[in-house]
């Protein structure tokens, strides 16, 4: 059935979960942390201000309402190929940690900072739509547009953003 699940706790702290799997209804973070190897989604996820660590894949086929959270994509040791799917709802703050994310599925959205400060991203032939003011790749991670099988990807600004960028 569906209905609606309120968290009241970090889910995954001290402790890495492995998948993290909403089928249907409604998820409230209530501002509170997770910590998970991959997560699906096909419901509704309220993410509040939480900060969500994933540290493989991103499938989403429903309704993720980022609020001011971070997702941030972290060391991955367990799959070669690391799959974001974001099912057109955006992100507010996004960052790649470590690991090499390569299949970047569809569009995406960030309405708040993108930040790789570490591993690589490869974003394919996919459109990046930048509405925040943050781009950082500082910190030794690695932005690559066009690594993918000749992909070519696009990165639309519709702000000022402040560019730090390594190299």
């Amino acid at each position: 059935g569906t209905g609606t699940i309120n968290q009241n706790a970090a889910i995954g702290s001290g402790t890495r979960l492995n998948n993290f799997t909403l089928t249907s209804g409604i998820y409230n973070t209530n501002n509170n942390n997770i910590d998970i190897i991959n997560f699906s989604n096909s419901g509704t996820l309220n993410a509040g201000s939480s900060a969500i660590t994933v540290n493989e894949n991103w499938i989403n086929s429903g309704t993720f309402a980022e609020g001011t959270s971070s997702v941030v994509f972290g060391d991955n040791t367990l799959a070669d190929i690391n799959t974001i799917t974001t099912g057109g709802s955006p992100f507010f703050h996004f960052a790649i940690t470590a690991d090499t994310y390569d299949n970047l599925t569809d569009d995406m959205t960030i309405n708040g900072n993108f930040t790789v400060s570490g591993g690589t991203f490869q974003p394919g032939n996919n459109t990046i739509t930048m509405n925040g003011v943050l781009w950082d790749t500082s910190g030794g991670g690695v932005f690559d547009h066009n690594t993918n099988q000749g992909a070519n990807s696009l990165v639309r600004f519709t702000a000022v953003p402040l560019l730090t960028i390594n190299g």
